[in-house]
């Protein structure tokens, strides 16, 4: 009997933190802007798919379903809609097919060079220089290169580039 409570218990905690990232991402003025940009409805705020998987990554979206690790659920809720606003964006990216997912050539392609990544990632720096500060953002940032291996001479640029939305 235990073990039914802790696992309903379990469940129940991830369904909550889903519908609040839902509701969230419903209300956020940035998420709204980007759905308006992409020329949808805000239909999509409750369509968009979104679960927890164990991935090897903190999230990601696979044919228009953002997929959560499940790492996610001790991290606090800013840093976690920092990773679902990302995702957002390929979910405009694959709905408006101005990206169908990863292709071949995306392969020969850095990560951090690829069109898509880049306008994801420039959204969630400046989603997270929005509710955390710019400090916060800018160190993330220099996370995110050091972590992707970007050569010392290539940082500033990049950096520059991935924040470039940060106002």
């Amino acid at each position: 009997m235990f073990l039914k409570v802790a696992k309903k218990s379990q469940i129940e905690e991830k369904q909550k933190l889903l519908a609040k990232i839902r509701v969230h991402l419903r209300n956020d003025s940035m998420a709204k802007n980007l759905v308006k940009e992409y020329k949808l409805k805000n239909w999509i705020f409750d369509a968009v798919p979104l679960d927890f998987k164990k991935i090897n990554v903190t999230a990601k979206t696979v044919n228009g379903t953002i997929y959560l690790s499940p790492k996610i659920e001790d991290m606090p809720f800013k840093i976690v809609m920092r990773y679902v606003i990302h995702e957002f964006v390929h979910v405009l990216q694959h709905i408006t097919e101005q990206k169908k997912g990863e292709t071949e050539d995306d392969k020969d392609q850095e990560y951090l060079e690829r069109e898509d990544e880049i306008e994801a990632f420039q959204e969630q720096i400046k989603y997270d220089a929005k509710h955390r500060g710019l400090k916060a953002a800018e160190e993330y940032t220099d996370e995110l290169l050091e972590y992707h291996k970007i050569p010392k001479t290539e940082k500033i640029h990049k950096k520059k580039e991935l924040m470039e939305k940060v106002e």
